[in-house]
């Protein structure tokens, strides 16, 4: 019989952050169940909310049942990926977190119930262990399947890089675009609505686009993809946390490029093998066409496994029956 999951907000207003409710309502019917007393595993998300209110009745409920522990809490921009914050252990060591009452009671909850499983986002690979593994933001845009390797040969830029300001990092990136520019007589594009012309303005320059993106000023991300997929790599930087939901919505249109970052991953991005790091942007336009596309190839092979539907029914659900 399909595990039985029932879905428990631990706030007082019954609240699930937005884009994890979207994520985690799409579990397999099969696998869905609306009533706590009938479920097998109880599911319970936690993010980080200043208006955050414990709810001691609800997480009552949960006492001496199996649950889940789902974590997508983000430690800003500038955490040094040194130091761990997990749940009934470290986490009221992260400031925003331990100076919290409402976070406190539920640290303690954590401590005196242990989840079966805790899948966590922000999860340091050194701290990665049977009962504590990582989650992503899925790939949830239309599939539209791997290029050939002449049709991605021929996309007609070379990277492409469009962010918002809930990092400083990424603004730093803004700016190292533009010295390489200088240096190596790329084309910066700086516009969404500037891609096409600028395309049929100069066929043959090596283009880039590099596009700051505030919330009051975003394209539509259905959109955004079609430019994605005219670009041969993208940058994905961190914001509030290290993964974000760009490597949900890059990874299968084309290599993602990203800083080095200590974390475990549910399906391992590698540098040079299904993706690249920041260090390779300073000789992107000299590295090999064979060798950009193994790594094209391998990143679309890893990014089927982060399609929602795969991605919950293998990752999430199968390390829950995993461990009842």
């Amino acid at each position: 019989m399909p595990v039985k999951i029932h879905l428990l907000s631990p706030c007082e207003s019954l609240n699930i952050d937005g884009p994890v409710f979207h994520i985690l309502r799409q579990l397999p019917q099969e696998n869905r169940c609306d009533s706590l007393e009938r479920a097998d595993v109880i599911m319970v998300p936690i993010t980080y909310f200043d208006w955050f209110r414990y709810n001691e009745d609800a997480m009552n409920k949960v006492r001496g049942k199996k649950w889940v522990l789902v974590d997508y809490s983000e430690f800003g921009w500038n955490w040094d990926q040194e130091t761990s914050y997990n749940w009934g252990s470290t986490m009221l060591n992260c400031p925003k977190f331990g100076q919290n009452e409402h976070y406190q009671k539920f640290d303690q909850f954590v401590r005196e119930n242990p989840p079966i499983l805790t899948f966590q986002r922000e999860l340091l690979e050194k701290d990665r262990t049977d009962k504590l593994i990582p989650i992503e933001y899925t790939s949830h845009l239309q599939e539209f399947g791997a290029d050939t390797k002449d049709q991605f040969l021929k996309r007609p830029l070379e990277v492409s890089y469009y962010w918002g300001r809930s990092s400083e990092d990424r603004v730093r990136v803004q700016a190292e675009i533009f010295n390489l520019a200088a240096k190596k007589g790329i084309d910066v594009i700086t516009q969404f609505n500037f891609v096409e012309p600028a395309i049929k303005d100069n066929p043959s320059s090596k283009k880039w686009l590099a596009v700051f993106a505030p919330h009051y000023a975003r394209l539509d991300v259905n959109e955004v993809q079609g430019i994605v997929r005219k670009s041969k790599a993208t940058i994905v930087m961190p914001g509030c946390g290290v993964k974000t939901f760009r490597h949900g919505e890059s990874c299968g249109d084309s290599i993602m490029v990203q800083p080095h970052n200590n974390l475990a991953w549910s399906y391992p991005w590698t540098a040079g093998q299904n993706c690249l790091e920041m260090s390779h942007l300073d000789s992107f336009n000299e590295l090999k066409e064979d060798w950009l596309y193994e790594i094209y190839a391998a990143a679309m092979d890893n990014a089927r496994n982060y399609r929602i539907d795969t991605y919950l029914r293998r990752w999430v659900v199968g390390n829950i029956e995993r461990c009842l």
